[in-house]
């Protein structure tokens, strides 16, 4: 199984609703291409975090009517509520990305028992989990 956890595009403090922000997607769109590089030939389920940042950013991987929202990755998600989700998807054995916020992400590699990592907004972890989880590459917009 294959899981990508990407943090949602750069968004405009100054909005209400924290779209993804003009500045942001130059940089989104970068990330992007080298993950579609990452996915090229393979099958992936799209998780996204209800909020609009994280499915403004879905739709640029996937058509946003077959995102898959889940609550358990929003920004007010616990640790319980990461863990469980976690397991659902190891249990299922699916390749899967996840869209989500920074807390979150440190949850989800901490469950992972990998190290912690400080994503950008729009950057991506790949790894891969045969048994034990295995960090495969860490994308930073910065550095494209």
């Amino acid at each position: 199984m294959k899981l990508i956890v990407m943090r949602h595009g750069e968004y405009d403090k100054n909005l209400p609703d924290k779209s993804l922000s003009s500045y942001g997607i130059p940089k989104l769109l970068k990330s992007i291409d080298v993950l579609k590089n990452v996915l090229y030939g393979q099958h992936y389920d799209v998780f996204s975090s209800p909020s609009k940042r994280c499915i403004q950013t879905a739709g640029y991987i996937e058509d946003t009517d077959k995102v898959k929202i889940s609550e358990s990755l929003d920004e007010k998600s616990s640790y319980v509520e990461i863990d469980s989700f976690i397991d659902n998807l190891l249990i299922k054995n699916v390749n899967s990305i996840l869209i989500t916020h920074r807390p979150q992400i440190e949850m989800i590699l901490q469950r992972l028992d990998l190290c912690e990592i400080d994503l950008e907004p729009a950057g991506f972890i790949y790894i891969e989990i045969l048994g034990e989880p295995k960090l495969l590459a860490v994308i930073q917009p910065s550095i494209l």
